[in-house]
C-alpha cells in the first residue's frame, strides 16, 4: 500500500498537513500574545511588580465624613512548587500527599507501557499505553477539581452568610471564622480552620486569608480576602460586606449555570467529534488488523499516528480555551 503512493502525493499530503498545523500554531501564538499583552497592561494599571513582591499602595477613602488613608499590601511572591503541589492535592481531594500520588501515576504509566510492549512487540504501543494512563489520570484529576470547585463555591456562599449572621449577633471576626470551621465541612471548613489555627499562633486573620487565597484558584475567595483586608484597615460594616459578596457570588453561580445550559450542545458536539476518530480507530483495529498494521510497522504510519494524536490534543485544547474565554 505504501509503495502505491508516489512521492508527489506524499509531499502534497505532508505540505497540506504542515500548512494546517502552521495555521493552528499561528492562531495559538496570536491568542497567547494578545492575552499576555492584556495581562501586562492590567498589571501595569494595578501597579504590580513583575516577578517580585509588589510594593504596598496607599488608598485614600472617604470614611465617616472625612478622608481616611490606608495601606494595601502588594501582591505576595509566587508560591513555591511544594506549596502548589499541596494545593493541587487539596483541590483534587487526594487522600495521599501530592508527591506520592504523582509517583504512583508515573509507576503505573511505566508498567502499562512495558506490558504493552511485551504483549504487542511494538514500542509505539508502549508509548500509547503510558500516554493513556497519564491522560486518564489528568482527566480524572480535572473532573475531581471541577466538582470540588463547584462545591467550594456553594459552601463559600453559605460560609459568608453564616459569618455575617454571627457578626450581627456580636461575635468577633475570628469567632465567626471558628464557627465556619466547625459548621462547614471540607473544603471551605478546612481553610478557615487553618486560618483560626494561625491566628492562635499570632498571625492576623487577614494575612492568613490572603495567603490561603493566593494558593487557591477561587476568584471568590481572593475577592473576599481583598475586601476583608480593605475593610479592616478602613473600617465599615463587615457584615454588610459579607452579605454583598454572598449575593454577588450567588448571582455569578446562577449565570454560570445558565452558560453551561446554553453551551451544553456545543460541549456535546466537541466530545462526539473527539471520540469519533478514537472509536473508529479501535473498531478498524478489531475488524481488520492487517489493514491497520501499516500504522505500527512503518515510519510513515507512526508519524501519521503521532500527528493525528497531536492534532486531536490541539483541537481539544483550543476548544476548551474558547469555552473558558466565553465563560
Amino acid at each position: 500500500m505504501i509503495a502505491a503512493l508516489d512521492l508527489p502525493t506524499l509531499l502534497a499530503a505532508g505540505s497540506a498537513f504542515g500548512l494546517v498545523l502552521a495555521l493552528w500554531l499561528m492562531a495559538l501564538v496570536g491568542m497567547a500574545g494578545n492575552r499576555a499583552r492584556r495581562e501586562r497592561v492590567l498589571r501595569a494599571r494595578l501597579d504590580f511588580a513583575t516577578g517580585q513582591a509588589a510594593r504596598p499602595r496607599t488608598l485614600r477613602l472617604w470614611h465617616q465624613g472625612g478622608e481616611a488613608t490606608t495601606q494595601v499590601p502588594g501582591r505576595s511572591r509566587k508560591p513555591s512548587l511544594a506549596a502548589r503541589l499541596r494545593q493541587l492535592g487539596r483541590d483534587a481531594g487526594w487522600s495521599s500527599s501530592a508527591p506520592t500520588v504523582l509517583l504512583k501515576v508515573a509507576l503505573a504509566a511505566v508498567v502499562a507501557g512495558v506490558a504493552l510492549v511485551v504483549w504487542t512487540g511494538r514500542p509505539i504501543s508502549g508509548l500509547a499505553g503510558a500516554g493513556g494512563v497519564l491522560l486518564a489520570f489528568w482527566w480524572i484529576t480535572a473532573e475531581r477539581m471541577s466538582r470540588r470547585t463547584k462545591l467550594f463555591e456553594r459552601q463559600l456562599v453559605d460560609a459568608l452568610e453564616l459569618s455575617s449572621r454571627a457578626l450581627r449577633v456580636g461575635h468577633p471576626l475570628v469567632g465567626s471564622f471558628q464557627l465556619i470551621a466547625d459548621e462547614v465541612p471540607e473544603p471551605v471548613g478546612a481553610i478557615f480552620k487553618e486560618i483560626c489555627q494561625e491566628q492562635e499562633l499570632g498571625a492576623r486573620p487577614e494575612d492568613s486569608l490572603m495567603r490561603a487565597a493566593a494558593l487557591s484558584k477561587s476568584p471568590d475567595l481572593r475577592l473576599f480576602a481583598t475586601s476583608l483586608a480593605i475593610n479592616i484597615r478602613a473600617g465599615g460594616n463587615l457584615a454588610d460586606v459579607m452579605e454583598g459578596l454572598a449575593f454577588v457570588i450567588r448571582e455569578r453561580m446562577r449565570l454560570s449555570r445558565r452558560f453551561r445550559v446554553l453551551s451544553a450542545q456545543t460541549q456535546m458536539s466537541k466530545r462526539i467529534l473527539l471520540a469519533m476518530p478514537v472509536v473508529m480507530f479501535l473498531v478498524m483495529n478489531f475488524m481488520n488488523p492487517a489493514y491497520m498494521d501499516m500504522f505500527y510497522t512503518t515510519p510513515v504510519g507512526n508519524t501519521m499516528l503521532m500527528a493525528a494524536a497531536g492534532s486531536m490534543a490541539l483541537g481539544w485544547f483550543v476548544m476548551n480555551r474558547m469555552a473558558a474565554a466565553r465563560h
